[in-house]
């Protein structure tokens, strides 16, 4: 089981060779999880096809990593798909990680990447139910609309500054150094882009 204190995992953006723990870490999910995070059930084969959309131009994830494993993650990406300034924000945390500050560390991190890619509205997007990701909205000061049966909020990134893109850049740079020292991590530490 992995452990519960959020300042264990390394969050950084995913490489491709990331993927797969990726794919692994969605297909790990349970029922009501996947259920909340793409607002109706979901089987294996639906995951496998989203997990193979990572590398779409414009979309961007940050996993919370222990070692090479992925246990929560953030998706942030362009509406409509490739395009600007709107994207979606998503988050999945596995069960037992839950309600730990998981989804708020990268919450931090998505609103740091979209206010550098110059997003100007930012959409969280949930069934009504979902009050973890309703929480995590009103937490970073969105805006709320309820309809039907999913609570859209609704977030404008500020513009960028040199301190937003130093933060992003230290994030990573900190997270790279972090998995570096990790022996659990190889061989994560290739360059991105390379083969497990």
């Amino acid at each position: 089981m992995p452990p519960l204190d959020p300042d264990h995992y390394v969050v950084r953006k995913l490489w491709p060779l990331d993927f797969p723990a990726f794919r692994r870490h969605l297909k790990r999910l349970d029922p009501e999880t996947r259920e909340l995070r793409f607002g109706r059930p979901v089987n294996d084969t639906f995951l496998d096809a989203h997990a193979g959309t990572a590398g779409e131009l414009g979309t961007l994830i940050y996993g919370a990593f222990d070692g090479r494993e992925i246990h929560a993650a953030a998706e942030l990406r362009p509406l409509p798909p490739g395009q600007g300034p709107i994207a979606e924000a998503a988050f999945t945390v596995e069960k037992h990680i839950q309600h730990h500050g998981l989804g708020t560390r990268l919450m931090d991190r998505i609103l740091t990447a979209a206010q550098n890619r110059g997003i100007s509205e930012l959409w969280m997007i949930c069934l009504r139910e979902n009050g973890s990701m309703r929480s995590l909205a009103g937490k970073f000061g969105a805006r709320l609309e309820v309809e039907e049966g999913k609570v859209t909020g609704h977030i404008a990134p500020a513009f960028p500054t040199p301190m937003s893109l130093f933060d992003e850049t230290w994030h990573e740079a900190q997270a790279l150094m972090s998995a570096a020292l990790d022996p659990r991590s190889y061989p994560l530490i290739a360059m991105p882009g390379t083969q497990a």
